[in-house]
Formats: C-alpha cells, structure tokens, sequence
C-alpha cells in the first residue's frame, strides 16, 4: 500500500463511522434497531411541544388566572386540579383559602426525574409563545440539582433543543452546550443500538398516564390512589421499601451540582423581568423518606444550600412544614392528591406577602 493510500484510509474511515453515527435519525433503523431509554421523558421539551393549549384557552375565556408548574414527578399531583379528589380537598380549606384559589387554574410542567435545567427550558418555550403566567410554581428539592442522577446525562443531551442552547448560550454552562452540540453531531453517545425495549415498560406504573400523556388525555377524574401515613397496605409498603432503599442510594454523597444551580437563579431572573410571581416549593415527603434521607448528608447540605441563597430561600415554602400538613402519599416520596390542594393556598399567601 503506497503513501497516499495510507493517507486516505484514515479519512474513509472516519466519513464510514460519521455516517454510519447518522443511521440514528432514519426512522426505519430505530424502529427495528435502537434502544429507547429515558429520552422519552424529555421528548415535549426538546420537540417544544404543547399539548395544553386548549387548557389555557379555556381558562382564558372563563377570565381564570393561570399558575405555571414546574417540576418532577414529585409535582404530579398539580395535573389533578379538576380531578373529584382535588376538588373534595378544596371544600376542606378555609373560607379564607376557598378565596384565595376560587380564580385560580393550575397547568403543570411535570416530567419525571428532571432537574431545574428542563424547568428554564419550558418556561422559557411557554413565554417565547406569548404565555405569560400570573404565577410560575417551581418545584425545588436536592433532586433538583442532583448531579447522581440516572437521568441527569440524559436530561442535557435530550431535553434541550440545539436552538435553545445557542440562543442561550451565554447563560447556560459550557459543559451542558457542549454536551448537547456533540449529541446532536454524534447521535449515537446518546442512543444505544440494540434490541428496541418495549416503551409501554418504561412507562409504566404511577405517571405513564398523567405525566408523559399530560394534555392528550382530557380524562383526570381517576386520581392514583394515596394512604394515610401509618396505614398503607402490604404491597405498598413493598414497593415503598425498595423506593427508599433508591433513595437513600441517590442521595448518599450529595452535593448540589454547580452547573445546575445556575437555573434557579436564571428562573428567578426571568421571571423579575417578565414581573411574574415566583415561588420555590418543597413537596412532602413520607416520614419514612425524610428519616431514610435523614441518614446521608442531604439534609445538612441543603440547608446550607438555602442559607447560602438569601434570594431563593425568601421566595421559599417547604410543604413538610408544619410537620402532618401532609399525611396522605401514594409512596414516600410522592404526595397524595389532597396534600396538592392544600398546598396551593400556602404559595398564594406566599405571594401577598411580597406584594
């Protein structure tokens, strides 16, 4: 083989893996030959998609003031805000709350496992259309920062758009645009070739319905259902074991991850430009979640994480406080249905207070 072909081989070699790397994007290839993972997750965000516009419109016809909620599958419940059981909670409130929520509907942003990283995203997609919220409800716990993830990786290279991140290049860390640069260069340090895994196993168990069908599925009158704490059945008490014992996993050497942290602050930005009310929610957790992440370094780091962030702690409220303001869960880490209508009420007083 003379010198020039040994100058070319490398090259061939090369343009062969760069198009073989783009195989990834023929439909009838990932049909019959790519794994799907947790991408599926972030497919709304990343196609900025909105499956809830008639909601809105509705409640812009019935002069409603909308609230925005961004979060995890911690959030789920806000999805049930028309549901029977929601509305049975709010006949509980006080004439005072009955009040303060009877003007009031509630979209939710919820997908499970993201970080603060999808909540910018999505706001950011809503008002670039021109909706424009009077409240913006953000989810914020240490999953919301957690780097130790198993979906953290996934979430970067998967639920931003490749728009987004070059319009917003100067605000997002340079690690998380160029790791969405080279994922959409090279689709397959992303996406797995293999056997194609059946998705409906994925997606199910408690928020395959309501959280990656939110908005194509108009039916929210069956709410999952909840225990009062102390009283779970033998089943539940099984999966919410092996729940915990995730947990703990998790959130064992945690730290908040610097280069999310950076969203908050983004989001609170946003919304003091766009003068929108902002309020950073804690959900409840199970006793027995809060005693399991009670055993790793979690609580201490996160207090000093709020101690630290004057800004972000006065737009604050941690549902767990006061303690049994919450006492029904559908695990232990997943409030029930009626602790989401009590709590609402708490991030409207939330607001008066810096009015």
């Amino acid at each position: 083989m003379n010198r020039k072909n040994y100058t070319i081989l490398p090259i061939l070699i090369l343009l062969f893996l760069f198009l073989f790397d783009k195989l990834a994007l023929v439909p009838i290839f990932q049909d019959c030959c790519m794994q799907i993972g947790l991408e599926i997750f972030f497919d709304a965000s990343k196609n900025d998609e909105f499956p809830i516009q008639e909601r809105i419109e509705s409640a812009v016809a019935n002069q409603k003031k909308i609230a925005f909620n961004f979060g995890s599958s911690l959030s789920y419940g806000f999805y049930f805000n028309k549901s029977k059981l929601y509305l049975e909670a709010t006949e509980k409130l006080t004439e005072q709350n009955k009040a303060r929520i009877k003007d009031w509907d509630i979209l939710n942003f919820a997908t499970p496992g993201v970080t603060v990283l999808s909540h910018y995203v999505r706001l950011n997609q809503m008002l670039d259309r021109g909706l424009k919220p009077n409240l913006i409800l953000v989810e914020l716990a240490p999953n919301s920062f957690n780097a130790n993830s198993p979906y953290y990786i996934s979430e970067i290279t998967n639920a931003v758009p490749l728009s987004f991140a070059f319009e917003h290049f100067s605000e997002i860390p340079f690690e998380h645009f160029r790791r969405i640069l080279i994922s959409r260069i090279f689709i397959l340090t992303h996406k797995k070739i293999g056997k194609p895994t059946n998705t409906s196993n994925l997606l199910h168990g408690y928020f395959q319905k309501f959280i990656h069908q939110y908005g194509k599925d108009k039916d929210s009158e069956n709410s999952p259902e909840s225990f009062h704490v102390g009283r779970e059945n033998i089943g539940n008490a099984f999966v919410s074991q092996f729940l915990l014992q995730v947990l703990k996993l998790n959130f064992t050497n945690y730290e908040v991850a610097p280069d999310l942290e950076v969203y908050t602050h983004l989001l609170l930005a946003k919304a003091k430009k766009n003068n929108i009310p902002i309020v950073f929610w804690f959900p409840a957790l199970h006793p027995d979640a809060v005693k399991s992440i009670a055993e790793t370094n979690t609580p201490a780091v996160w207090e000093k994480f709020l101690e630290n962030s004057k800004e972000i702690s006065s737009h604050f409220v941690n549902v767990n406080d006061p303690k049994k303001h919450c006492e029904e869960f559908i695990d232990p880490m997943h409030m029930g249905v009626s602790c989401f209508a009590k709590a609402f009420p708490r991030f409207l007083e939330k607001i008066e207070t810096y009015e």
